[in-house]
């Protein structure tokens, strides 16, 4: 025990909506196999905490099992703007990074928006195919219901389906994200992996000042983003180095 480091704590995006009964989170499992070996490798806390069952807990007047998890919940500024009503939401996410989407999309529904006063809601999200198309229903519900305005969604490695990523997705929509910027005080949400939709969701906003700005060359387009978060009109909780 001398000999090894203290396991880290995880964090988890929540995906209930503020004011909800319950939490939820949505975590991708672990359990990846292999070559060589006659057990899959584990991530440490994903498969624990997807593997067990759900305990007494003491508030119910049973005493922890070990199934019980030990949790709290931190506070955090990945918030829906104040001037809701007219601003546009940009949600951009890849795989369980949809987590905190469905948050704000299932409060922004109980709200009862449906675009009016210049709000809108656009959503872009990443994964590797149809089967790992988290919330589908849900997500192409409030299109129905015009909660969403916009949603496109990219699969990586989808049979029969062009590999496209989230970042693609995004530059192919520069003029429209362009107008939410410039007409409907967009806000820009970003949520997965640091590497790749942190990095793309940049790249694509970058190349938009680039494009669409007057004079705006790299580096100015690397300050305009950087503007954009001083504002907190882009926010990012992404993981990974």
């Amino acid at each position: 025990l001398v000999l090894t480091s203290p396991i880290p704590r995880r964090f988890y995006s929540i995906s209930s909506p503020s004011g909800s009964s319950s939490l939820t989170l949505s975590i991708g499992v672990v359990d990846d196999e292999r070559p060589g070996h006659l057990e899959n490798y584990h991530g440490l806390a994903s498969y624990a905490i997807g593997t067990r069952t759900a305990s007494t807990s003491p508030e119910e007047g049973g005493a922890p099992s070990s199934s019980s998890i030990v949790a709290s919940i931190a506070t955090s500024s990945f918030r829906l703007p104040t001037e809701l009503y007219t601003s546009s939401i940009v949600l951009i996410a890849g795989g369980t990074g949809i987590a905190p989407m469905r948050a704000f999309l299932a409060e922004l529904e109980g709200m009862g928006l449906c675009g009016q006063r210049g709000h809108q809601v656009l959503v872009y999200f990443g994964c590797r195919n149809e089967d790992e198309y988290l919330y589908r229903e849900f997500l192409e519900r409030l299109v129905e219901t015009r909660v969403i305005a916009h949603l496109r969604v990219a699969m990586s490695r989808q049979p029969g389906v062009r590999k496209q990523y989230v970042q693609d997705l995004l530059k192919e929509d520069l003029d429209r994200i362009h107008d939410q910027y410039m007409n409907r005080n967009a806000h820009f949400y970003v949520c997965g992996g640091a590497k790749t939709i942190g990095v793309g969701a940049r790249s694509a906003l970058e190349t938009m000042f680039a494009q669409k700005g007057k004079n705006v060359d790299g580096e100015g387009a690397s300050a305009s983003v950087t503007q954009l978060m001083a504002d907190g009109r882009f926010q990012l909780d992404v993981w990974g180095n």
